[in-house]
């Protein structure tokens, strides 16, 4: 969990022990300037300068305005503590996650494509039993499906090869793009078990936790990317049974800048997760490495979404922004976004100084 509940609830007393004093500074300048009132009503003197008691209601009224920001964001830090404790239950993806995990376990434990270290142990390496090898390469079974997959891998080693060509000739990008894009059959398989890997059957130990995280991020997007366009689609649906004109325009494209927020964080926070779960699980072993990177990713997935909504009220008028074009909107969109800075840079130390 990025911050505990609990120190949350915390900070939120500490507002409140803050409050407390203020009220008694209030209260104490409060009976000073009554005394004051009380004496000069009692002098025979004359009093025609009165700007103190001016000074002094604005200083008061401040004063109420800022108690009732600090109870505000009192609130604010209570609602968050307890999305954040059911956020590790509700928010996670167990069925996917688990699902990734027990397709990994079996294909590990059954034999059927292992995961270990290399003989100097500095790479892991996938690899099938010698029948579902054989069977991949096209080595075995019936001859017509041998024959078949025989002719498909040849077809993906010729494109990797003229792959290999572009970028000895200085084509990296279109090099390096045919050769991604054609794995064998047993790279293929080898991919779809052990999910967001790269296709290739060895891989630098000291690199993995980058490599499982850099598919996470793409099987994210992917998936993020197909939910947003589904929740806004139906957002854009139900807008116009209350809107029209420019004004269903400006909430469809706020809309859309919410759920791209949303996308957003969600497959950052699934990057990050990935690779941290990838680094932790390392201790474990291969097999640790795999399964730290699918938890991490999916728990990481669920803390980004949560996250996001921090944002959402500037994502939400940078599209309408995008929608309206007008200098107010604008303005306004630039004042949130300021506004999200500082009370980062604010609250970092505080909050994040608690992880």
């Amino acid at each position: 969990m990025i911050i505990h509940p609990d120190k949350l609830r915390e900070f939120a007393k500490q507002i409140e022990s803050e409050k407390n004093t203020a009220q008694s500074i209030m209260a104490s300048v409060t009976a000073q300037i009554s005394r004051v009132d009380s004496i000069i009503s009692q002098s025979t003197g004359s009093l025609t300068d009165w700007s103190h008691m001016d000074t002094f209601q604005q200083i008061a009224e401040q004063m109420r305005q800022n108690q009732s920001e600090l109870s505000k964001l009192q609130s604010t830090l209570r609602d968050e503590a307890n999305d954040f404790e059911q956020a590790d239950l509700s928010d996670v993806n167990w069925q996917g996650l688990l699902k990734a995990l027990g397709i990994v376990g079996l294909s590990h434990y059954s034999g059927f494509l292992r995961i270990e270290y290399s003989r100097m142990g500095n790479h892991y390496v996938f690899k099938y039993n010698r029948k579902a090898a054989h069977f991949l390469k096209g080595k075995t079974g019936p001859k017509w499906l041998k024959m078949v997959i025989q002719k498909f891998n040849r077809k993906q080693r010729l494109m990797r090869e003229q792959g290999k060509i572009l970028k000895a000739q200085g084509d990296l990008k279109k090099g390096r793009k045919l050769i991604v894009k054609h794995p064998s059959l047993e790279q293929q398989v080898k991919k779809k078990i052990f999910g967001r890997t790269t296709a290739g059957m060895v891989i630098e130990k000291a690199k993995f936790a980058k490599v499982f995280a850099k598919g996470s991020a793409i099987a994210s997007a992917g998936a993020s990317g197909m939910e947003a366009v589904k929740t806004a689609y139906a957002r854009i649906k139900d807008n116009k049974k209350h809107y029209n004109g420019e004004k269903l325009d400006e909430m469809n494209a706020r809309a859309i800048g919410e759920e791209v927020n949303t996308a957003a964080g969600k497959v950052v926070g699934s990057t990050v997760g990935a690779y941290v779960g990838a680094t932790l699980g390392a201790v474990g072993g291969p097999l640790g490495a795999v399964a730290g990177g699918i938890v991490g990713s999916y728990v990481g997935e669920a803390v980004g979404g949560l996250a996001a909504k921090y944002t959402k009220g500037w994502a939400s008028d940078a599209g309408a922004w995008v929608e309206n074009k007008t200098d107010a909107v604008a303005a306004k969109a630039k004042k949130a976004f300021h506004d999200v800075k500082e009370s980062l840079n604010s609250a970092s130390d505080k909050l994040f100084g608690w992880i």
